[in-house]
């Protein structure tokens, strides 16, 4: 979620098929994610033999549980639809990520997501349409649209992944919009699936 920084993917180019052209007509043994720590259960039931590690950060105080993971997926687990889809949602998100970088300030962040609404959104994965509607929850969130903003991540959800995050993110949303009672639920959800 973190377009400012481009650090890793920069650190990564020389191992990243997708990425680096003289990797593409290779087959890696190997997918890597970098991935909110809420999704690895789903794609660890989806994917049992993934292996992955959680990740510290500069933000992660020293009674917070990391927030992200490293995923490594063999790929000849993943079908071969499944990574195509991925391969080609990265491709999205750097188009985005990049265009967002030059955007006029009265431009929506939204506005950026809406050409790849509908190549995103029926990919027909579950983690792929979280992923979207958790970016475009962020998005309206950067936007001041709280309200738009706790709908989406409600669409992430509904549609993807029910990860304790996104429960969390729409409470907030609700929260700061005085919609005390629908934010409580949120919370208190996003607290269960926490304690798990």
């Amino acid at each position: 979620m973190d377009y400012d920084n481009k650090t890793l993917p920069l650190a990564c180019f020389s191992f990243n098929a997708v990425e680096n052209p003289r990797l593409m007509n290779t087959h890696p043994i190997w997918a890597a994610l970098i991935v909110n720590r809420d999704y690895v259960p789903y794609l660890a039931k989806r994917f049992p033999t993934l292996r992955q590690n959680s990740l510290k950060t500069d933000k992660t105080g020293p009674h917070d549980a990391p927030p992200f993971s490293l995923v490594l997926i063999p790929t000849k687990d993943i079908p071969p639809a499944a990574l195509e889809n991925w391969e080609q949602a990265n491709r999205f998100y750097t188009e985005i990520n990049w265009a967002t970088k030059n955007r006029r300030p009265s431009q929506p962040l939204t506005s950026f997501m809406e050409p790849y609404f509908t190549r995103l959104v029926m990919m027909n994965d579950p983690f792929l349409k979280a992923l979207y509607w958790e970016k475009r929850g962020f998005f309206d969130y950067l936007d001041h649209h709280l309200d738009q903003a706790a709908q989406d991540y409600e669409e992430a959800i509904r549609e993807g992944v029910p990860a304790a995050h996104l429960y969390y993110d729409a409470g907030v949303c609700l929260q700061l919009e005085k919609k005390y009672d629908e934010a409580r639920k949120y919370l208190q959800e996003a607290y269960q699936k926490k304690s798990k």
